[in-house]
């Protein structure tokens, strides 16, 4: 089995922000290690998408694969119903 590499991070949040973290742990019962934990996967996956989506977009464009808003906005008013 492999072993997971891990790193400690350190952070300074706001009065508003550790006071949710603590309202959600005493909630859950989770420790606020785990809520940060969980938080901070979420983020850099859902970013690692976007970016993906942007490179993914500058290659089409760069390859031609593109086409003119006004006709792609009237495509998906038509898919969509909406006039």
């Amino acid at each position: 089995m492999d072993t997971i590499r891990t790193i400690s991070v350190n952070t300074q949040v706001d009065e508003k922000i550790a006071s949710d973290l603590a309202y959600i742990e005493k909630a859950t019962g989770r420790k606020k290690n785990a809520l940060f934990h969980e938080a901070l996967v979420n983020y850099v996956r859902r970013e690692m998408k976007f970016l993906e989506a942007v490179e993914a977009g500058i290659k089409d464009a760069e390859e031609g694969r593109v086409c003119d808003f006004d006709v792609a906005i009237e495509e998906l008013r038509k898919d969509l119903r909406l006039k």
